[in-house]
This record gives structure tokens, sequence and C-alpha cells, in this order.
């Protein structure tokens, strides 16, 4: 399993407010499946699932955490150490850059800001950026989306009859990758899932421009799809899309898994991306599925189960990071291809394949 390290910019403040939040043992918290559990998940990703830097200096933190006669003093500072070694790092000159460069924020990815800025900064970097960045005043909001795993299940007597759902787990985000062999093999289907799929995930607004890359099989005209694509619903969003579409069909580049990634999240169905048809008398389902929806954060604990091992449309990848490898490798190996043969079509650059 590839599992990695994702980048936590942490304030001493944050840490201050994680720590009084928590006013009860965090076992309790993980037994107890209720709304306050993500706090507990995020105190557990700050110590131990994520690559820690904070703004506080080591001598800082040490004086903190040791002198009892501090103002300041809090022990669970002796936290960010494990068996005697330092499990962070240290960089106040990082929060700095954050507030005197204005091009800090450009072609981040997967990291995390945990700060003690203000709320409008905080805001300001996910609306322009694409990125989480939270502060004390808004975690509440910003965090508990990071811990949400879900599966939904779409079925043709069932209550989901569009991709609207997708909403509600829409996550900051200025890249995406989608992979499904079919996606594209009824163009009348285009706009009740392809183009509504985009329209619940993609931002609202974002002052980078967006990287879309689409991995697919069953495909004749690249150009042709790319411009249909672009030109029906890509060129009316509020920034600019770069939008590449890779063919990718035989050999060590095949596809089977159907999967979107996006900065912050992987998505998988078990049938694909092309479910809903929409008509005058309503809308048909086309298969019956699940959706798996894994923040970035999950590291895979569903798929190491004996429940994955009898569900057959679970993915095949163990979490965020491996899944994202797969694509990054296709990225990589996938030729540029011209004439009858061509195999990809677009400017081949997208944030999370590059990095």
């Amino acid at each position: 399993m590839i599992l990695k390290a994702i980048p936590a910019y942490c304030s001493g403040d944050f840490l201050e407010g994680v720590y009084k939040r928590l006013d009860k043992p965090l076992a309790e918290y993980l037994l107890d499946d209720s709304e306050e559990l993500w706090i507990a998940e995020l105190y557990k990703f700050i110590h131990g699932n994520c690559a820690l830097i904070i703004d506080l200096d080591y001598n800082e933190l040490l004086r903190r955490s040791t002198d009892k006669s501090a103002r300041d003093y809090n022990p669970n500072f002796k936290k960010l150490w494990k068996n005697g070694k330092i499990a962070f790092i240290s960089s106040p000159e990082e929060f700095n850059k954050m507030h005197t460069n204005k091009d800090y924020f450009k072609n981040k990815t997967n990291e995390i800001f945990l700060t003690n800025f203000p709320k409008e900064f905080c805001s300001g970097v996910e609306k322009k950026y694409g990125l989480v960045c939270s502060c004390n005043e808004s975690m509440d909001i910003d965090i508990p989306r990071l811990f949400r795993f879900e599966i939904m299940p779409l079925t043709k007597k069932g209550t989901i009859q569009s991709w609207d759902f997708l909403k509600q787990n829409r996550y900051p985000s200025n890249s995406a990758v989608i992979a499904d062999n079919y996606i594209f093999k009824r163009k009348d289907l285009l706009c009740d899932n392809l183009y509504a799929i985009l329209k619940n995930l993609l931002p609202s607004e974002l002052d980078e421009e967006f990287h879309l890359t689409i991995f697919t099989r069953e495909v004749n005209d690249l150009e042709s799809i790319w411009s249909l694509v672009y030109d029906s619903f890509l060129k009316n969003l509020p920034y600019k899309v770069n939008l590449s579409i890779g063919k990718a069909s035989r050999g060590s580049l095949g596809l089977h898994d159907r999967d979107i990634i996006t900065n912050y999240c992987w998505y998988h169905s078990g049938a694909g991306f092309t479910l809903f048809q929409k008509s005058d008398k309503g809308t048909n389902v086309l298969h019956n599925t699940k959706v798996f929806v894994f923040p970035v954060t999950h590291m895979g604990y569903y798929l190491r189960s004996e429940k994955q091992e009898n569900d057959r449309e679970a993915p095949a990848q163990a979490n965020y990071f491996s899944a994202l490898n797969i694509f990054k490798k296709i990225w990589r190996d996938l030729p540029d291809k011209t004439g009858l043969y061509k195999t990809f079509v677009g400017e081949r650059r997208n944030r999370l394949l590059d990095s």
C-alpha cells in the first residue's frame, strides 16, 4: 500500500484550539460515532498521519511544553515528540511567506493549512487557489469534510436521481483527473453525467487556471471530443480551464478503475460515471452501483477489511495516493502520437499529475 505524508502547515495557536476542544479522552470520541468525531480524527492526523510544519521554533515549543510557570504553558505540546524524537518541522519563516509572497499558494496541491490567520484570509486562499485553509474560527466548517468517508448506493429504484449529491462532497480544488473507459461512448449522456459531475465538483470561483485531465479508451476523434467538452461546458466557467484528454487503451496503460481525483478527494464508481439518463418521463438510473468518497486523509481502513473483500464494486487501490500514482504513471508513459493514432490532446499540464 502506498501512503504519503500530507504536508500540514499548523500554527501553535491552531494546535491550542484543537487541544481545548478535546474535553474528554480521545478514545471516547473514537468510540462515539457522533458529529464531534472529526476533532479526534484531526488530532490523530496532526500527531501522526501528516508531515507537520509549525510556526514555533524548537526552543519556543520546548519552553511552552515544559515551563509550568509560563503563562502560555501547555503540556499537550509534549505530544509533538515521539519516543524522544521530534515529529515536526519548525519553520516560522514559511508562515511569514504566506503573508508576504503573493505567489506563495500558486500551484500547491494537497497541502493543508491550519493557521492563526483571520477567517477572511483563509476563505480567500480557498476561493483564489482551491486549497484547504482553516483557522480556529472556521475549523468547525472547514475541517469535518476532510474526515468524512462515504459510500453512496445508486439503484434504479433509489432516491438518488442525479449527480447533485456530489455537491455535499465538494472540496476545494484547482485540479482534477477523471478516468473512465466509456465516459465518451454516448455523447447524448454527457450533459446528465460528465457535465453534471463537473458542475458539482469544480469550484464556483478560482483565480488560478483549473487543470482537468480525462483518461479514457472508447473514443475515436480526440480533437472533436475535446472541442465538444470545452465548448459545451468548460468555456462557460468563470475561470480558465486547461483540458487534456488521453487515450489509454492497452498494455500497461490500460484502465480498469473508474475514478475521479481532485486535490483533496478520491471518488470511485463501481459502474463508471455514465449512470443517469433524463427524459420527459423522469430519470433512468442505468446501473446499480456504489460511489465511494475517500478524502485525502483516509488511510484505507475499509479497503483492508473483510467487508471490502466481498464488495465487487470497491476500488482496487487502497487510498488516494495509490490511486493517484496509477494515473501519474499513465500520464508519464502516454505518448503524444499524431494522426490516426493520436493518443493525447490538449496541453500536458496538470498539477496533480506533474507533482
